[in-house]
């Protein structure tokens, strides 16, 4: 890759640890479990230019019609004048987010949502701040009250057949059988009993990551080598 002044670049800070039976495990930068290479959790490292200027870009994102901020949303920033200068930014509990950027024109959106959300641009000024307030539309669709007297609920875990309570993917496939991807192996549902899969049976590896089911029926499971 070629680096060069005004660009953005995402890193991440992992340490790993390997055990004497070849088992790894790790710490990682940012939320979420498995995914120290996703978006959510890198950071972002700005290019410069020598003397190169920086200001700000800060405000909230709230529900449409409201002033109740949106905690954890994602709020997408892209220069308008350099094609690989755009980061993301998260908001915290009120709603409320911040980047610093070189001086310029941008355009802030807010990500993350099915349907569009608002967006605007911004001209940020060397040593100045940008105030950008942007709204998402909630979410539609049914509510419907769940728990205690609505409906029949079974909790589930290791002792009932799963591999692990690390849960990667769950797909039901066309013969109504429940399949479950964890970190230990496949666990499969038939209604009555469950039965685990693992390397021995003839996964890649125990590390389970997905489960697809083609047109034909066919079933398709990844692993992490």
């Amino acid at each position: 890759m070629y680096l060069h002044p005004r660009m953005a670049v995402g890193f991440n800070v992992a340490l790993w640890d390997k055990d004497v039976d070849g088992s790894l495990s790790y710490m990682a930068w940012g939320r979420r479990v498995l995914n120290y290479r996703s978006l959510d959790r890198l950071g972002d490292l700005v290019l410069l230019e020598q003397g190169g200027e920086t200001g700000g870009i800060q405000g909230q994102v709230s529900w449409e019609g409201t002033t109740e901020g949106i905690w954890r949303g994602k709020v997408q920033v892209r220069s308008l004048s350099a094609e690989k200068l755009w980061m993301q930014a998260e908001t915290d509990q009120e709603g409320m987010y911040e980047v610093e950027v070189p001086r310029g024109r941008y355009q802030v959106s807010v990500s993350g949502f099915r349907e569009k959300g608002e967006e605007k641009t911004a001209e940020v000024p060397a040593g100045g701040v940008a105030e950008v307030a942007l709204t998402a539309r909630q979410p539609t669709g049914l509510q419907q009250p769940a728990g205690p007297g609505r409906g029949r609920w079974q909790s589930v875990g290791v002792a009932e057949g799963l591999s692990l309570l690390w849960i990667r993917d769950i797909l039901q496939d066309r013969a109504g059988n429940l399949w479950v991807a964890a970190a230990g192996g496949l666990s499969r549902y038939d209604g009555q009993q469950w039965t685990y899969f693992t390397a021995k049976d003839g996964l890649v590896s125990n590390a389970a990551s997905f489960v697809l089911e083609d047109k034909k029926g066919n079933l398709w499971f990844g692993t992490r080598c």
